[in-house]
């Protein structure tokens, strides 16, 4: 038992047993409270303890001198709630002692590692100062056979070893990662260019030339082709039971979609071979209301068209930028790391053969 351990080899050093305290011992709210009183006014001397027994809510930091860590925790957070207990308001000492206890050549130095990372990648989201644009999952940093063994026999050419083989295996997925990237910014490329030729070729010119038909009516003539409509704009109508009658409203082609959303329904205005959706509501009048000022600003559906163009045309070109100049660093970095696992292996190598 290491905590039995513990209270034989302080109780040797001189400090009563009495004055040795175990948090696991005292079982009961009303004990823990007792227990915090004597460690504040010193009766109690030493306090060991989990960091889930010993965390939040142990108040003892009146005379608390000197905190030891003995492991490593699993989690950023439980450093905290242990250092937590000393570096607090209310203590009576002008400075505190921090111990951390690592064996050379045990696990310890892969535990605080994993709690580094933990905590580096937690500092940075918080802050923000993070330059990094993709993070890995922590379960991708399990110990290999080749860092277990390294750490067992304790030599150092074995430890850069396996460090080595760690970090090529690493570079290795993110340069296939990256080539992934660059085949589907190939994929996207396709889209954005089938895009731009919709918009081009059929989307444009077929908004543009309704538009200049629009033109040729004044708002009055809109209004009243809009109420002559009106009452059929029902809810029979929108649900699609209108039967085989036709509604037009000036150039346009009144639709209702095979499938309609209950909550928000919308009808499809047709002309030169293009649908536009225009939501309706519950009311025949309101929906006429709808239609008339979708006509009226008709001229946003050109604008909107135009600055979609002009983004697609932008990512367009940045898109093919990247493909034709894809940034090879960790190419370079992997080959460079390939080599020097090849040196490192003929050195281990060459020290076998020479032992």
């Amino acid at each position: 038992s290491v905590y039995k351990e513990l209270k034989t080899r302080l109780s040797e050093k001189g400090i009563p047993e009495k004055e040795i305290a175990f948090i696991h011992s005292y079982n009961t709210e009303s004990r823990k409270v007792e227990l915090f009183r004597k460690f504040n006014t010193g009766e109690v001397r030493v306090l060991i303890g989990s960091t889930f027994k010993l965390g939040i809510g142990a108040n003892v930091q009146v005379k608390l001198k000197a905190i030891h860590h003995l492991d490593a925790p699993w989690r950023p957070a439980d450093m905290v709630q242990r250092e937590g207990r000393i570096i607090r308001q209310g203590n009576e000492n002008k400075s505190v002692l921090i111990y951390r206890y690592i064996t050379e050549g045990s696990f310890d130095s892969y535990s605080w590692q994993v709690l580094e990372t933990k905590q580096r990648f937690i500092s940075q989201f918080l802050s923000g100062s993070s330059y990094q644009r993709s993070i890995t999952d922590l379960e991708d940093n399990v110990l290999s056979y080749a860092e277990v063994k390294a750490l067992a026999l304790s030599e150092p050419l074995m430890k850069q070893l396996a460090q080595a083989e760690n970090e090529v295996k690493a570079l290795r997925i993110v340069v296939a990662k990256e080539k992934e990237a660059i085949e589907k910014l190939k994929e996207e490329s396709k889209s954005c260019e089938e895009y731009r030729d919709d918009l081009y070729n059929y989307r444009i010119p077929a908004a543009q030339r309704t538009l200049n038909k629009l033109k040729e009516y004044d708002k009055a003539a809109v209004s009243e082709a809009a109420k002559l409509i009106s009452p059929y704009l029902n809810s029979k109508f929108l649900a699609g039971k209108n039967g085989e009658n036709p509604l037009k409203v000036l150039c346009f082609s009144v639709k209702v979609p095979e499938t309609q959303p209950e909550k928000k329904p919308y009808i499809l205005l047709r002309d030169e071979g293009q649908e536009y959706s225009v939501e309706m509501g519950e009311s025949a009048a309101g929906n006429a209301r709808r239609i008339i000022n979708f006509i009226l600003a008709f001229e946003r559906v050109t604008e909107r068209l135009d600055d979609a163009q002009r983004k697609n045309y932008i990512k367009l070109y940045q898109i093919k930028r990247a493909i034709s100049q894809p940034d090879e660093t960790n190419q370079i970095k992997l080959r460079e790391q390939e080599a020097e696992l090849q040196k490192l292996k003929q050195l281990i190598n060459s020290n076998l053969r020479c032992g």
